[in-house]
């Protein structure tokens, strides 16, 4: 069992584009590795980036910016022993995790033997369905229009990422690196509005690799749903950016919340697997 720890994001990429066989699976680990290699302090502290192979057979990666839980990527179900490596040099690195986030099966793996190593607890945060698009369906269209959001629009968009971030109980980070992060999506031209008369809905693309990229943050007020506000937006960004040379889109959704999985799905998504987070508590 070798573990080899990567200090060149390009690197990486490469292993999970090329030693692993369904890139669709692996979206959020490709994704969060391409938006490194652009900006290197985009998530503003030191990545852990992380292989484990059996005789030259790769068996799990690992990518960690903290606060964020951990995200684990592995095609098969790994072994105890391969998961027991990873977590030793974590330990032997002085790394703490706040969570994990992988596919089922691994999640709830791993969270078993940290917890177990670390004589910690564990509870389940949120379950999700990865789901990926390269066709649309016909929708039927709402009034409005999309914009690409500008800096005028900051404190609206700011305040809707709060209530994004409250919606899905996620408390990994504080108000300053959401403000860091919104500043960051609309100087990069990547935060859209859906207006009718006013802003209504919004939208993030994110994570946006060669062929591929992900829609985040989509948020619409309370008083302002079910009006198809946020399935037009959504809609008009994928055709966009399909018409740009992308070949796919992907999303993760909250598994509690039937309503928007209806929606994508009516859009034209289509369920890849399950993910889900388990969080640490010491």
């Amino acid at each position: 069992m070798k573990i080899t720890e990567y200090s060149d994001p390009s690197t990486f990429l490469s292993i999970l584009e090329n030693d692993f066989s369904t890139p669709f699976e692996n979206e959020l680990m490709i994704g969060l590795t391409s938006t490194l290699l652009k900006n290197p302090n985009h998530y503003q502290t030191k990545p852990f980036l992380s292989t484990i192979e059996d005789q030259g057979n790769m068996k799990l990666a690992a990518f960690l910016t903290p606060p964020w839980p951990i995200v684990l990527y592995s095609e098969d179900t790994p072994s105890i022993q391969s998961l027991n490596c990873l977590i030793e040099h974590l330990e032997n690195s002085n790394i703490s995790l706040s969570g994990v986030n992988a596919k089922n099966d691994l999640s709830s793996l791993f969270s078993k033997q940290w917890s177990l190593k670390k004589n910690c607890s564990s509870f389940q945060k949120m379950k999700m369905a990865l789901f990926v698009l390269n066709h649309l369906n016909p929708i039927e269209l709402c009034n409005g229009y999309l914009i690409e959001a500008e800096e005028k629009h900051f404190d609206l968009i700011y305040d809707w990422a709060l209530l994004f971030q409250k919606d899905l109980n996620l408390n990994y980070e504080n108000e300053v690196l959401i403000k860091k992060h919104v500043e960051y999506i609309i100087k990069s031209g990547n935060a859209f509005l859906w207006v009718d008369d006013k802003p209504v809905s919004m939208v993030f693309l994110e994570r946006a690799h060669k062929i591929g990229f992900s829609i985040g943050y989509v948020y619409t007020p309370d008083n302002l749903r079910y009006k198809g506000y946020a399935t037009n937006l959504v809609y008009e960004l994928c055709k966009k950016s399909l018409c740009k040379g992308y070949l796919y889109s992907s999303l993760l959704t909250d598994l509690e919340n039937p309503i928007s999985n209806h929606i994508y799905k009516k859009i034209g998504f289509n369920e890849i697997c399950e993910y889900q987070i388990f969080d640490f508590k010491y």
